[in-house]
């Protein structure tokens, strides 16, 4: 790392401790530490760091500022109180020329727009960062997750809806494109920036972690960042190789290892000419996989010395979208020292550091850091063993301690660190500086505390999950008994988290996907073995495509077969998925194996429906492929459905939608074709009866079955004005038995949806709004109501 001249007060100096720390021990550090923030002069360890400023006029003309514009401040929106910067349909750009003039000046921002902080986040999905955030007093601002492309499949298409849902409360989603390395086609990065554009300023990456080796896949990344600027202008682009360690390399030279990273970056910016102007950020991903040996310190070094370096020769910010830790883990890519292995107590040290050096890490133009996991799935995009926080079950460990209390401490008391930097020497840009962070953590100065003397740290009241809950509240027209709301036990709300966890990576309402396993195996407390949920197999008569006999490949659950002859195993698991094992699909009578992409998309080659993570994968897979047959009904029969007389938008309107979009999707989900089939007709008749009057029934004298002596009826069958409460009071007793018991399935599930919402507490949006309402006071409420 080259000499940093720029006279920074604290920013210069907490760059460069870095070597001395690492090299030296911490004693200076712990004497740096003891001091008031207002106390500390660069003078003081000038001539332990050798610096030498004698060149340095200073000045402030080179400082960049990070500033967003969002939408107008809405005084009656709770969420604004906390959240003041709603960032829907706004913008974010790296503004030249921002001196302490400008800076104080703007302090408040413009109507609309404010310097943003240094973001702490959390990945590799949003459902993650839903827990994590309450564990950071609701005020983690960047939101990262990962849009996985196996092998021979595309980028997953995200929601916009979910992003918007985070930009209204100033936190910045992050989506990073990941195929292993492969780097998927260009169009479908282009789509998915389509889908952003005017939403609000998103992060997008090109494929993430590429090989810098690989110039083929350099030029590929290179063109996916080109397409998504085009598609959306107003995103934020990041280009991402992987930072990549080379034994082979003298750790003495700049690049400290990592000289393939350092060309990549290079090569680009030699080659593309349009790349200034499209890529807007470096991603940077620390994985304790690929660094130089198993010390905390030593790898955050390197993130900064890179970061400094992009800031320093292209004028690039970067954002360290993942910081992967895995306890017990390899440097796998090697070490000058030799292979070695990463302890707890070392992972916990540099979770510390991260926040101890913050100042540092913002001065080299990082505007955000995430964690790459809270739970740790293994099935995630990156491979690890115990790079998790915490469990899905709850269990704590001792880095969660360390991050989060940090997390706590950053924006609780110590204020924030706006993204201030400069790429140019001799500039100093203190005048942003928050000198209690100096203090953040001298708890961490030294020996990293052990796990006992880490007290766990707990949650927050929850302010908001921008979780893609279809349903916000339910719709009070549907009144029907059968779609009623039904007691849901506390275990129903709490088991299987992958429910939550894997809805979140194809964007599909986690309440859907926790309703539907429930209608399909109960959601039961054995899950051990056979009857339980995970063993749990349906029989069939009549299935050419079935197997007589199905066996779990892992040994949990016994050999499954039917009670009877003449039966068939058909569907299997928590949520009753249709495909079998992958190692039976050969004897699947025709070959015809159901979803066989996107199982092997959850377990490859080893996919097994009774493990439950493969099941509920797949299962929440199928869910998204029928909710967008129902979603598709809605959108081509809104008139009919009644959709016209709700204000387009409305809370009300979308919430209409959405029930009956599930209502029918249900019905292909169970497979009761002998309903779903009826649906384009009872939206026939619906439409028809919904406004039956006395002079329309004067007119066609008696002949419409809603006529009585020129007379309109108001009966269930007549000027009914709700889809599912007509379906359910007028069609649905007029089917023949054997077919009502599946015509249940969808209203039995509305009233398992909406009883959840109401019962479980991760799903109640009401509950989040009295959270925050009651966080922001009495005195905020009755200004607000006021306005209103």
């Amino acid at each position: 790392m080259s000499t940093n001249t720029k006279n920074f007060a604290f920013l210069l100096f907490a760059s460069l401790i870095f070597i001395f720390v690492f090299l030296s021990g911490c004693s200076e550090l712990d004497d740096y530490y003891a001091l008031e923030g207002s106390e500390v002069r660069i003078s003081d360890f000038g001539e332990t760091l050798g610096l030498d400023n004698s060149s340095c006029v200073n000045s402030d003309e080179d400082c960049v500022c990070m500033v967003c514009k969002g939408e107008e401040y809405d005084i009656t929106n709770p969420y604004h109180w906390f959240y003041d910067l709603p960032l829907t349909g706004g913008r974010c750009w790296f503004q030249e020329g921002c001196t302490e003039e400008f800076f104080r000046n703007n302090l408040e921002g413009e109507e609309n727009t404010g310097f943003i902080p240094f973001m702490i986040g959390q990945g590799s999905n949003f459902a993650e960062f839903s827990y994590a955030n309450s564990y950071c007093n609701n005020s983690a601002r960047l939101a990262v997750r990962w849009l996985e492309a196996s092998e021979g499949f595309d980028y997953p298409l995200p929601a916009a809806e979910r992003a918007e849902c985070f930009l209204d409360k100033n936190v910045i989603p992050m989506y990073l494109l990941h195929s292993n390395g492969t780097v998927e086609g260009t169009s479908q990065a282009a789509r998915i920036a389509t889908e952003f554009n005017g939403v609000g300023p998103v992060i997008l990456s090109s494929e993430f972690d590429f090989d810098p080796y690989d110039y083929a896949a350099i030029d590929l990344a290179v063109e996916q960042a080109f397409a998504m600027k085009d598609a959306c202008p107003n995103c934020m682009i990041a280009l991402s190789p992987r930072l990549a360690y080379n034994r082979s390399i003298n750790p003495q030279e700049t690049s400290r290892g990592y000289s393939a990273t350092y060309e990549a970056i290079d090569y680009v910016f030699a080659t593309y000419s349009e790349a200034y102007s499209k890529i807007d950020l470096i991603g940077v991903g620390l994985n304790s996989h690929y660094a130089p040996n198993c010390v905390g310190s030593s790898l955050i070094y390197d993130g900064i010395d890179y970061s400094q370096y992009v800031l320093e020769t292209y004028g690039k910010p970067s954002i360290w979208a993942y910081v992967l830790l895995d306890v017990g883990g390899y440097n796998s890519g090697g070490a000058q020292y030799g292979t070695c292995t990463w302890s707890q107590s070392e992972i916990v040290k540099a979770y510390g550091d991260i926040f101890k050096y913050s100042p540092a890490i913002v001065s080299n133009g990082v505007i955000g850091v995430a964690p790459y996991s809270l739970f740790g799935v293994t099935s995630g995009p990156l491979e690890c063993e115990n790079c998790g926080m915490m469990s899905v079950e709850g269990e704590t460990y001792s880095q969660h301690t360390a991050w989060f209390s940090l997390c706590q401490g950053y924006y609780n008391y110590r204020g924030f660190l706006f993204n201030v930097f400069s790429p140019s020497d001799c500039t100093d840009c203190s005048f942003a500086s928050n000198f209690n962070l100096f203090q953040l953590d001298s708890f961490y100065s030294g020996t990293a505390p052990s796990a006992d003397e880490l007290e766990p740290i707990g949650p927050a009241d929850t302010f908001y999950r921008c979780n893609g809950q279809l349903i916000t509240s339910f719709p009070e027209e549907i009144d029907n008994y059968r779609s009623r709301a039904v007691s849901v036990p506390s275990y129903k709300c709490e088991m299987y988290p992958e429910l939550d966890i894997y809805s979140d990576l194809v964007d599909l309402d986690p309440v859907l996907a926790r309703a539907i396993a429930w209608m399909e195996t109960g959601l039961n407390d054995d899950t051990n073995g056979p009857g339980g949920d995970t063993c749990s197999a349906s029989q069939v008569t009549s299935c050419p495509n079935c197997l007589t006999s199905v066996s779990d490949p892992e040994g949990v659950c016994n050999v499954q077969t039917p009670a009877s002859p003449n039966k068939y195993i058909h569907s299997m698991g928590i949520m009753q998925v249709h495909t079998y094992p992958a190692d039976q699909w050969g004897q699947v009578p025709g070959g015809n194996v159901q979803y066989e992409d996107e199982a092997l998309r959850c377990g490859g080659e080893d996919f097994n429906p009774f493990n439950r993570e493969n099941n509920i994968c797949l299962g929440t897979q199928i869910i998204i492929d029928k909710l967008r047959v129902g979603k598709e009904f809605v959108k081509n029969h809104e008139a009919q459905l009644g959709l016209s007389e709700y204000e387009h938008g409305s809370e009300a309107y979308e919430n209409m939608k959405y029930a009956i979009a599930i209502f029918v999707s249900s019905y292909y989900y169970s497979g009761a074709t002998s309903v779903s089939g009826k649906m384009e007709l009872w939206a026939q008749d619906f439409s028809k009866q919904r406004d039956v009057t006395d002079t329309y029934c004067e007119a066609v004298s008696g002949e419409d079955p809603c006529c009585d002596d020129e007379e309109a009826k108001e009966n269930n069958c007549c000027n009914n004005k709700v889809f599912i409460d007509y379906v359910a009071e007028c069609k649905y007793p007029t089917l023949p038995s054997g077919t009502q018991d599946k015509a249940n399935y969808g209203f039995t599930l509305l009233g398992r949806y909406r009883g959840i919402m109401g019962s479980c507490e991760q799903y109640d949006a009401e509950s989040w709004r009295e959270a925050i309402e009651t966080y922001v006071g009495e005195d905020m409420q009755a200004a607000s109501q006021e306005e209103s």
